[in-house]
């Protein structure tokens, strides 16, 4: 009875139908009209899509949101070329997605500069944010793959979308498009990726590391450390954030809030959150904790590999939160490895500044009219 029982079991397992296969990376699977202010709606139409993308940790497939605009009218007889956009922190929860914000915090103004020079733009809200699930915070093989997959969504939902790509990030945004150049070539061959401009990339943080416990942080640095710990304990489950956060961090819990919530730009009550912050108070509770954490910031640091196209790398000389030592560092061994890297380091400048949005979208107008690339390597 037993045997017949378990061959019943054997015939009935055999015959159950595998799952579907996943859909391709790229695939949108959703796509609604967006309803757009009447400048932007005059020259652009918008969609606000779900496509599929890949975990960088787990090698499996995600879905991811984002954003895509396409230029009115008529396409040229190559196509728009489309420009995958890598934003900047805007915080760890859903409601921080770029998507859901009205003016994309802050995006919007790009998406018009992007669109009225005749490209499609794409944005996407990263792995974790705008859909359940924890967003892995700088793991630049996730963000990568989230930054390619947009263009390939981009491509396939607009009729008058080329296959010609590039990448355009900042800060967090810019450790993404770094890593979407290293991963183009083999990830998306179908696609022809031209370059990506990474303006104060996120590229190296290990630095970060020799100061626990010491005190020598800047306030800009400290105040994204809830959430830099928070997200890279999404992928390394050893980290402990509260091993870290004391005193100033963990006292007042509005303020840790703020300081772990969405990043509003220049929101006075978390501006008041960062001012109360204590250098002292950011270290470890354990023996472990320090080595821990510099291995989770190595384990993120780029590059990867080589380049499958030129990279503009932009950084200001006087960013206090992303040292300008520390880009150039990773430009070295990109260099190294064969890239071809234009470097401006800009005197005087801070993290994130005009200027660089300004040389990072003209480089890429270059490149987009087939100009050999710069390289200062």
């Amino acid at each position: 009875m037993v045997l017949f029982t378990a061959a019943c079991a054997r015939v009935e397992a055999e015959g159950v139908a595998p799952p579907p296969p996943s859909p391709p990376p790229g695939e949108v699977l959703s796509d609604v009209l967006l309803s757009l202010a009447p400048d932007l709606d005059a020259i652009a139409d918008g969609h606000l899509i779900r496509y599929m993308s890949t975990s960088g940790s787990t090698a499996t497939p995600t879905e991811v949101t984002g954003v895509v605009f396409s230029p009115k009218g008529e396409p040229p007889r190559e196509g728009w070329p489309v420009v995958s956009v890598g934003h900047g922190t805007t915080g760890l929860d859903d409601d921080c997605a770029v998507s859901r914000a009205p003016d994309l915090r802050g995006y919007i103004w790009l998406v018009r500069n992007l669109t009225k020079r005749g490209w499609v733009v794409a944005i996407t809200d990263y792995e974790g944010l705008g859909v359940p699930g924890p967003h892995p915070y700088l793991e630049p093989r996730s963000a990568g793959f989230n930054v390619i997959d947009a263009a390939r969504a981009a491509v396939s939902l607009i009729p008058g979308a080329s296959s010609t790509w590039a990448a355009i990030g900042a800060s967090q945004g810019g450790q993404a498009t770094w890593a979407a150049a290293e991963l183009a070539g083999d990830y998306a061959p179908e696609l022809e990726f031209v370059g990506a401009a990474n303006l104060s990339p996120a590229a190296d943080l290990t630095n970060m590391a020799t100061h626990v416990g010491d005190g020598r942080y800047d306030l800009s640095q400290l105040s994204m450390m809830p959430t830099l710990l928070t997200g890279l304990s999404v992928t390394v489950p050893e980290l402990v954030p509260e091993n870290f956060l004391h005193g100033s961090f963990q006292d007042n819990p509005h303020d840790k809030a703020l300081l772990l919530g969405c990043h509003n730009g220049l929101d006075p009550a978390r501006a008041a959150a960062i001012g109360r912050l204590r250098a002292n108070d950011f270290h470890g509770t354990t023996p472990q904790d320090a080595a821990i954490f510099a291995g989770a910031l190595k384990r993120i640091a780029l590059p990867l590999g080589r380049a499958s196209g030129p990279m503009l790398v932009y950084a200001g000389e006087s960013d206090r939160l992303i040292d300008a030592r520390w880009i150039h560092a990773a430009v070295q061994r990109a260099c190294a490895l064969g890239d071809t890297v234009q470097e401006i380091v800009a005197p005087g400048k801070g993290h994130v500044d005009p200027e660089g949005e300004r040389l990072g979208v003209q480089w890429i107008a270059d490149r987009f009219a087939r100009l050999p690339a710069p390289s200062n390597c």
